[in-house]
């Protein structure tokens, strides 16, 4: 009797596992599948609205505003109430409106409501990592965080390819109802977690000026980013909102170096093994925006590719992501995250170094092979990155920690996506080589970034 009694309750110890590691990945894959989903529709969506492709745009732009703006509170709020109740809400957020977005008759209907699905993706994004940290064992922590990174770099350069298929063969709506079985089952998922497990609530008051601060900063930046990207980044008013942004976010640090429960714990950046992987996240996100703007438009503007078969040939960076981070999370116990996340900057690098010799009679096999060792690459990076950043801080702060990490991400994304737009369109009039020149710019401009985070990496082991 003693031992059925044990090997039941190993069995639902695995079993909540289970259920906590479903939870936390279709989170993230959702609001990461989201941010990129939209933007192969965006030229329906301008028709069927009767709308231009600036305020068309827009459906884009506000989903990561609202993401970025709001994701550091729900960290916070995650620490004080438990990361499942959060979770929960976010599911139920992103549900309702993913179902209004397909729903939408006017444009403006869809602003609000890809916005509110921003804030839902926030809450989910803010507790995937420390869900799986927090509550997962530590001898199946590193599966479940290769498990994470997957989705992490699934759901943004699947949903250019699933856009496209609903557009093909369906109706741009379904690029948004296809979330409804997927928030269902990770409902589904998150109250049979909420069933199990009672977590440990660490109440503290919220920082309300220091949100507004940030809130303000993110928003203004991301703004500006957008703006820069429409008329051009040499425009007096896109580099007044960023500046405006930059200062906001001194006064920010300011204040959070000075409040007794601050949002963000300043004096965190002052310790290498906390920085180096933090700036190593921003670096693969900027890399990361590069890689899923500039290969559709050489596909379709130089090979004649069909937009299913643009979405067929980018498969090959998740394909290389998901193998990758599987592996990853089986030996990163052996060889710890460091060093892989050195062997997954030096691939990716590798693979920015070949794109730069683009041409513009590529074939879309080259291409392909490229964005496949790029895959490889993020795959063994993401998993350990997550690992490195989430371990440098207690368990009561795992919300905000992981909420931190994917706001730098997101903005970094951003950031990327500006430079990208920002060359194309500066060297776009100039022809075909224009084009195939602005396309070099930004592979130089992601492989720059890497470098530098890979000497970090190889400093930060001589100090």
């Amino acid at each position: 009797m003693n031992n059925t009694s044990i090997v039941a309750k190993r069995t639902l110890s695995l079993f909540s596992e289970k259920m906590v590691i479903l939870t936390a990945g279709i989170g993230m894959f959702l609001s990461t599948l989201d941010t990129g989903i939209i933007n192969i529709a965006l030229p329906f969506l301008e028709k069927e609205f009767h709308s231009t492709v600036t305020i068309t745009a827009w459906s884009v732009t506000i989903y990561v505003m609202a993401l970025s703006a709001t994701i550091l509170l729900f960290g916070k709020i995650s620490d004080r109430v438990g990361r499942i109740r959060i979770c929960l809400w976010g599911f139920f957020i992103f549900l309702i409106s993913s179902i209004l977005c397909g729903l939408s008759q006017e444009m403006w209907q869809l602003l609000v409501f890809r916005a509110i699905q921003g804030i839902g993706a926030a809450a989910l994004q803010a507790t995937s990592a420390a869900l799986i940290t927090t509550l997962v064992s530590p001898e199946n922590r590193s599966h479940a965080l290769g498990t994470l990174g997957v989705m992490i770099g699934v759901g943004p350069i699947l949903g250019p390819t699933a856009g496209g298929f609903f557009i093909s063969f369906g109706s741009w709506r379904w690029i948004f109802w296809i979330n409804i079985p997927l928030c269902l089952i990770g409902l589904w998922a998150c109250y049979k977690v909420s069933r199990v497990i009672k977590e440990k609530k660490h109440p503290s008051p919220i920082d309300v000026l220091g949100n507004i601060y940030f809130t303000l900063s993110a928003l203004l930046f991301l703004f500006g980013l957008s703006h820069g990207s429409s008329i051009g980044m040499k425009s007096v008013s896109t580099w007044g909102y960023i500046m405006i942004a930059i200062i906001l976010l001194g006064i920010f640090i300011i204040h959070e170096s000075k409040v007794k429960y601050p949002i963000i714990d300043v004096h965190l950046f002052r310790h290498s093994s906390f920085i180096v992987p933090i700036f190593a996240t921003v670096g693969f996100g900027v890399a990361s925006a590069i890689i899923f703007i500039i290969p559709p438009y050489f596909l379709q503007a130089f090979t004649q590719l069909t937009p299913w078969q643009t979405g067929f040939v980018l498969l090959s960076a998740p394909l290389g992501l998901v193998i990758f981070s599987r592996i990853t999370g089986k030996y990163m116990e052996r060889l710890g995250p460091n060093l892989l996340m050195k062997i997954g900057l030096c691939v990716m690098f590798i693979a920015f170094v070949g794109l730069s010799f683009i041409q513009a009679h590529w074939s879309p096999y080259i291409m392909a092979s490229l964005l496949l060792l790029y895959g490889i690459g993020g795959g063994i990076f993401q998993p350990a990155n997550i690992a490195s950043v989430m371990t440098s801080l207690p368990k009561e702060k795992q919300g905000t920690i992981g909420a931190v990490q994917r706001m730098l991400q997101n903005v970094a994304i951003a950031f990327g996506a500006a430079v990208a737009a920002t060359f194309m369109s500066s060297q776009g009039d100039m022809g075909t080589g224009g084009l195939i020149q602005a396309f070099r710019y930004s592979w130089y401009i992601a492989g720059g970034v890497l470098l530098f985070n890979l000497l970090c990496f190889l400093g930060y082991r001589k100090s």
